[in-house]
């Protein structure tokens, strides 16, 4: 609300100056703003220009009466609820009636009590001002009314709106769930999305059509259909009996509002007709290889469709497409399982069949190469033992060389039937106590010398679920690594750890070493792959083969880091 004004223009209108004197002092000392003039036509010109809050007039203006004055004031629709109070010497009832009659709002006689006339123009302010606040708020309450029925309108449009969207999410979200859940088969999915679309749409025909791959014919896959008809499920049919082709191909869907409005002699115009429909909806169902099939929504009467049918009609085509396609690859994925269970099946059979000649082949070595092996390592001792004095030097040492050689060949016989067993072999999971183990093989590999050569450097290794007979071959094939490339360092360090992160233990086995060139370190872990020559470092190639293989067995990964003659820094993972 507007606070009352203290400051009012007010009008003044007497013939005589005494009066404007009088009235103007007075008035102004109570800080109101005073105009003052003595004809009528000047204070209709005042009011026309400057609108003033109250206008005091006297009846008897030498130019025109103060009744007329007042009479053309309340003829004004701006200054109409202007406040007009007489000043006249007349005194008779009539005069009184005659200004009340033409407007005014109160009548003072001469001569007038200052007191009066104070009293009475302060009231008469007072109530213009209040008069202009109600009437200021009556408008404010008809706009306030106005929009409160709008709201009241919008609020029941946008209820049965609502209502409209909620049945329409519920019906598009049992047809989802059944497409998710694929509890039934794509016909009966589709039916049901045809029974909810004709809910939805209040239409008297709903059907869907698959077209064969040269887009020729047209099989009714599922139909919905409120009267007679000649569509009957699995019928094939031309496919212009589904529209336009060229149109529904483009993703764009078919629209007729009055089928009797379009040109014959259309496939389609005949086929519905037949069947009492004269509006409808084509909806393309597009997939990743194309148009491969329409809805038809149709009504037995030409109407205007709406956007929300256009869209409705949109969306269950959508889930129709996703159904179908389902429906598809489910097929293909049955098919697909069924030669994959062939395939592994004679994948199976071959792999029996291998490893039984593994297993044959492993026999063979184990027996077949290594009695040989020993007879001539041990007949060439007894020629070295028993014959020695019959043998020149140079016959020893070729004596000496079969030995060293029959030996190694022996050795590595012996590696690669532990590789080949390593796939076999039944791993037992336990708790592994990794810091234990590697302690133990370490104090295997080395005696007292090399133990004082050796600085062992153990951190935190954590424990894992290992078969701990296969780990602990692959913390000595590592340590027993680490040891022999180390040999030639006056002080060698071997340093063992363990990190966790991500659900694995990663173990580190690092030395300080002759090292690699990390070029070739994709050789590593290959059988027989050596990156130091037998002169430099004995070994057979197999050991990190082995390492590899287990690590593998156990689900975890293996590789490396080095330098040359910087040392070396062998790596594996295990599930924590």
């Amino acid at each position: 609300m507007k606070t009352k004004p203290t400051a009012c223009n007010i009008l003044i209108v007497d013939n005589e100056q005494e009066n404007l004197i009088l009235l103007s002092r007075m008035l102004t000392q109570l800080g109101h703003n005073i105009l003052a003039v003595k004809t009528g036509n000047d204070a209709l010109s005042i009011i026309n220009s400057d609108l003033p809050d109250l206008v005091l007039l006297e009846t008897n203006l030498p130019d025109i009466s103060g009744y007329d004055v007042c009479k053309t004031l309340k003829t004004i629709h701006k200054s109409r609820a202007i406040p007009a109070i007489f000043i006249s010497a007349l005194n008779e009832t009539a005069e009184k009636l005659q200004g009340f009659a033409s407007g005014a709002v109160d009548y003072i006689t001469k001569p007038f009590k200052t007191e009066e006339v104070v009293a009475r123009v302060q009231t008469h302010l007072e109530l213009s001002w209040l008069r202009s606040q109600l009437e200021s708020q009556a408008k404010e309450l008809q706009i306030k009314n106005l929009q409160l029925q709008m709201d009241y309108v919008d609020l029941k449009n946008s209820e049965k709106s609502l209502h409209s969207q909620t049945e329409r999410l519920r019906n598009l979200h049992r047809i989802d769930q059944a497409i998710l859940m694929a509890i039934e088969s794509p016909e009966a999915i589709i039916q049901t999305a045809l029974k909810h679309i004709k809910g939805l749409l209040h239409c008297q025909r709903t059907s869907v059509g698959l077209l064969d791959p040269d887009m020729a014919k047209v099989r009714v896959f599922a139909a919905d259909v409120s009267c007679e008809t000649v569509v009957q499920v699995g019928s094939d049919h031309s496919a212009g009996v589904y529209g336009d082709l060229k149109i529904l191909q483009q993703g764009n869907m078919e629209i007729v509002e009055n089928v009797l409005l379009m040109a014959p002699p259309a496939a389609i115009i005949q086929f519905l007709q037949s069947e009492g429909i004269l509006a409808y909806i084509n909806v393309p169902l597009i997939s990743v290889k194309g148009l491969i099939g329409v809805l038809n929504v149709g009504w037995n009467e030409p109407k205007t469709i709406s956007p929300e049918e256009i869209e409705i009609s949109g969306e269950v085509g959508g889930q129709i497409t996703i159904a179908i396609e389902q429906a598809r690859l489910m097929n293909q994925t049955k098919n697909y399982a069924a030669e994959l269970e062939q395939s592994v099946s004679e994948r199976t059979a071959q792999l029996q069949a291998a490893n039984q000649e593994l297993e044959a082949f492993s026999f063979s070595v184990s027996h077949d190469l290594h009695a040989p092996l020993r007879i001539v390592h041990g007949y060439t001792k007894i020629l070295l033992e028993e014959y020695a004095a019959n043998l020149d030097n140079e016959g020893k040492k070729v004596c000496s060389v079969i030995m060293e050689h029959s030996l190694k060949m022996e050795q590595l016989i012996d590696e690669l039937l532990s590789f080949s067993k390593i796939s076999r072999t039944h791993l037992n999971l336990s708790l592994t106590n990794m810091k234990l183990l590697v302690n133990s093989v370490y104090l295997d590999l080395t005696d007292t010398k090399s133990q004082e050569r050796i600085t062992l450097e153990l951190g935190e290794i954590h424990d894992a679920q290992a078969d701990a007979i296969m780990i602990g071959q692959v913390w000595a094939n590592l340590l027993s690594n680490a040891v022999k490339f180390s040999s030639k360092r006056e002080k060698a360090v071997i340093s063992v750890s363990s990190i966790k992160g991500n659900g694995k233990n990663i173990y580190c086995v690092k030395d300080n070493g002759a090292g690699f060139n990390m070029e070739y370190a994709d050789k590593l872990f290959g059988v027989f792959q050596r990156l130091h020559s037998t002169n430099e470092f004995e070994g057979t190639g197999v050991g990190l083969a082995i390492v590899q293989r287990i690590v593998y067995r156990h689900g975890g990964e293996v590789w490396a880091e080095g330098e040359v003659d910087g040392g070396a820094a062998f790596y594996f993972s295990l599930p924590a």
